[in-house]
């Protein structure tokens, strides 16, 4: 029989997706406890008495407790895989580190028993893996430009001992041109723009700017959700507006856009740049966080719109082998490879080479 691990998440989204399939692939039955955040009071309880009950049907069995993301899903699963003995490893994404005080976001910007829970979190789990280096040591960039504080080591810094960096990967058997062609001047950018605060996090004020600049280029937002975009913004005549996509049609508008620009104030190691880059979209990033590590030099890193002049000479003299070399360096970075040898060492790990 397959050994079992238990996998517990607030929303299933593609990054948590792929970690099943790679704890599959390593031979584990996986359990999944799912948690989506809600702030009815009664909903919240049954989430909290939900996440009690499937921890004690499941943690008993299984060998190991993965978790995505430090908050209120992680603190019952945690503390019973801690009372069972089981190994337990804790996936911070950016959220669960970071205090952005001027956009209302990030888990360190609550305050009381929401920070409590989640230092506490960090002290039960016996390894802590960050999607990208900068949600262990802090961004100064984003410290500088936003005042917005951030790292494991801000916020919990006696746990750094436990913690390391484990990118997560991607599949460039699917996330590849294909037979797409590519519109010469032509940018994309892609969210789950789900309000304004959101919208402003993920930078779509600077990509209008960019778009009121450039008349001459085709820009194109992806992901607006119930008119969250269209009620807060203006936007100029050369920029279209699509709803969520399908992976299929993302694959589809990456495959046919020169240019993808990331502008977030906050990010973890951003899965769309990083699929987008695998479909050889030519990267343009704000410099904060994970955004340096997926461009490297493949494509233009900028830290606001002051750097907008520089950038309109990259677009217009841009090497076009640059979208060759963006896909060649995610191949070579986020290999599902390089993931699934972390999880199998994780795995493999005893009391005695664990943190406790």
């Amino acid at each position: 029989m397959a050994a079992k691990a238990t996998l517990v998440y607030s929303l299933r989204n593609s990054f948590v997706q792929h970690d099943i399939n790679l704890l599959e692939q390593l031979g584990y039955r996986v359990e999944t406890i799912a948690s989506p955040p809600d702030k009815n009071p009664l909903k919240f309880l049954a989430n909290r008495l939900r996440e009690c009950a499937l921890s004690l049907r499941h943690l008993p069995q299984s060998e190991a407790l993965v978790v995505w993301f430090s908050d209120y899903h992680s603190f019952v699963p945690l503390l019973i895989a801690k009372l069972l003995g089981r190994k337990s490893l804790l996936i911070l994404g950016g959220y669960d580190v970071v205090s952005d005080a001027e956009n209302q976001y990030g888990l360190f910007y609550s305050s009381g028993i929401r920070r409590i829970m989640a230092r506490q979190n960090f002290k039960w789990v016996r390894q802590l893996w960050a999607v990208d280096e900068s949600l262990l040591t802090g961004c100064p960039t984003a410290a500088v430009q936003n005042g917005i504080s951030s790292g494991l080591n801000t916020f919990a810094p006696d746990q750094l001992k436990k913690a390391t960096t484990v990118p997560t990967a991607y599949d460039s058997s699917f996330w590849t041109k294909k037979n797409h062609k590519k519109v010469p001047k032509s940018i994309l950018t892609v969210g789950l723009f789900t309000d304004k605060r959101v919208a402003i996090r993920k930078g779509v004020p600077l990509f209008l700017e960019l778009a009121s600049q450039c008349p001459d280029f085709r820009f194109t937002i992806v992901g607006e959700q119930n008119a969250s975009l269209s009620s807060h913004f203006t936007f100029p005549p050369n920029v279209t507006l699509y709803p969520k996509a399908s992976p299929q049609e993302l694959q589809k508008q990456f495959g046919t856009h020169q240019f993808y620009f990331q502008g977030s104030r906050v990010e973890g190691l951003p899965n769309v740049l990083c699929e987008a880059m695998l479909c050889e979209c030519i990267p343009i990033g704000r410099a904060v966080f994970g955004i340096p590590k997926a461009i490297g030099d493949t494509g233009f890193l900028f830290t606001s719109s002051n750097d907008f002049p520089a950038l309109f000479k990259f677009l217009r003299s841009v090497d076009t082998q640059k979208g060759i070399a963006a896909r060649e360096r995610m191949i070579e970075l986020f290999s599902i490879a390089k993931r699934a040898a972390a999880f199998e060492k994780f795995l493999q790990t005893t009391d005695k080479n664990t943190h406790a």
